[in-house]
């Protein structure tokens, strides 16, 4: 169902940073963030490094070599 995705730390006044990621699906699927990429991430890498925020996006920002810009995750 997912297509690519990429993580960014954002600032947290607890942990000093969270994690962020953001999700392209692929065309036509369908997933949910609590029951479907919440419950991968736990059970493939463990509750503490699992992402704290999933967002869909229609697409990463990516520079001109194509490597996905991380801090304009943030924005979107």
């Amino acid at each position: 169902a997912v297509l690519e995705a990429a993580a960014v730390g954002f600032p947290d006044t607890h942990y000093g940073q969270e994690i962020l990621a953001c999700v392209v699906l692929r065309p036509g699927a369908d997933a949910s963030v609590e029951g479907d990429l919440r419950a991968f991430c736990e059970q493939h890498l463990g509750r503490y490094k699992s992402p704290k925020l999933i967002r869909f996006v229609n697409e990463l920002p990516r520079g001109p070599s194509g490597k996905v810009q991380r801090l304009k995750l943030l924005e979107t």
